[in-house]
């Protein structure tokens, strides 16, 4: 098997990992590990640290969008408001 980039490159390389969200294959070169809150497959209840995916570069770029649009918004001051008597 080779790595999907490489071949529409037209410089097939043999493939290392297969992305573990669209199934392209990928060499080396072009794997991308990436880390996301969880635990190991299989497991249940809350997640507890991080596990580890191999991505492509096209979904690896989309996970990150994805996780920073999921991250809780910084913390903003509200001006008080004058109390009424």
């Amino acid at each position: 098997m080779h790595c999907f980039d490489c071949t529409q490159a037209g410089q097939p390389n043999p493939a290392a990992a297969i992305c573990q969200n669209c199934g392209a294959a990928l060499c080396q070169e072009h794997a991308h590990p990436v880390r996301i809150p969880g635990h190991p497959s299989g497991l249940v209840g809350p997640a507890r640290g991080q596990t580890r995916r191999i991505l492509c570069a096209t979904c690896s770029e989309g996970t990150h969008r994805s996780q920073a649009m999921h991250r809780p918004a910084p913390a903003q001051s509200v001006p008080a408001t004058p109390e009424r008597s």
